[in-house]
């Protein structure tokens, strides 16, 4: 394995380790976050692409160097590789998390790592053909530019097509909005908004410093709202609870009278 190679590899396994291993919030987890992702999202996978996808001078202008050439290609396949694949997470259970994207990502640059080791026997393979020297000085073959741009609409023609079929896919079952607000003097405004695709019917509890005061029971589709003014002495603790009938998730609110 060439020099690069191993360096490349080994930074993309630390930067996955650091980024499996960190969690939990704090200033200097999310700056070791951010410096540990930055890298395996802009830089690692298209390094580690760019000899499987740009053969040594292939397609590049006589007056751009084959270190700038590659700069130039690295964040682009890089991100083209980010993108892809989080449409394809979004389509599995698996879903778009942390250990996800991580294990995405280092899989694609390790795999390509793995693969452009046998570039170098391949190249001397066909080095006895000797070099071949793009015709019109400077000019851009048109061979590997009809290529690039037929994989370049490819790909933008199947990641529009994913991102259309899912937006309208439903990824939450819906939620439920509960407020228990002070209004006039001695009173308070309570109510409830279904966000819900379809009908539910709820329970909900006001309680007093200690005991239930009132319960109600109605259902609600989808944008409804349900509203009451309730009485809130001056000094007296209130606490609404909501629930749906079947499911022990609750919504709770409490203000002070």
């Amino acid at each position: 394995m060439r020099r690069d190679t191993t360096v490349t590899a080994a930074v993309t396994v630390a930067a996955a380790i650091v980024l499996l291993l960190t969690a939990g919030g704090g200033a200097a987890i999310t700056v070791l976050r951010i410096l540990a992702g930055l890298p395996l999202i802009l830089i690692l996978p298209g390094y580690a692409l760019g000899p499987l996808m740009l053969p040594a001078g292939s397609g590049r202008p006589t007056h751009i160097g084959p270190l700038l050439w590659r700069a130039m290609w690295v964040p682009g396949l890089s991100l083209a590789v980010t993108v892809l694949g989080g449409l394809v997470l979004n389509l599995t259970s698996v879903g778009l998390t942390r250990v996800s994207w991580t294990t995405l990502l280092t899989a694609v640059t390790l795999a390509a790592l793995a693969a452009s080791t046998c570039l170098p026997a391949r190249r001397s393979a066909k080095g006895t053909r000797g070099p071949r020297t793009p015709s019109g000085g400077g000019s851009w073959p048109t061979g590997p530019l009809v290529g690039y741009a037929a994989a370049a609409l490819a790909i933008s023609g199947a990641a529009v097509g994913l991102a259309v079929a899912s937006a309208g896919w439903e990824h939450s079952p819906g939620f439920a909005q509960l407020w228990l607000v002070p209004a006039a003097s001695g009173e308070a405004g309570l109510g409830v908004r279904s966000a819900y695709s379809g009908a539910e019917t709820f329970h909900l509890v006001l309680r007093g410093d200690t005991n239930a005061l009132l319960s109600w029971d109605f259902t609600l589709g989808s944008g409804q709202t349900w509203r009451r003014t309730i009485s809130a002495p001056v000094g007296q603790h209130l606490t609404a609870r909501l629930t749906i009938t079947g499911e022990s998730a609750a919504e709770t609110v409490a203000i002070n009278g």
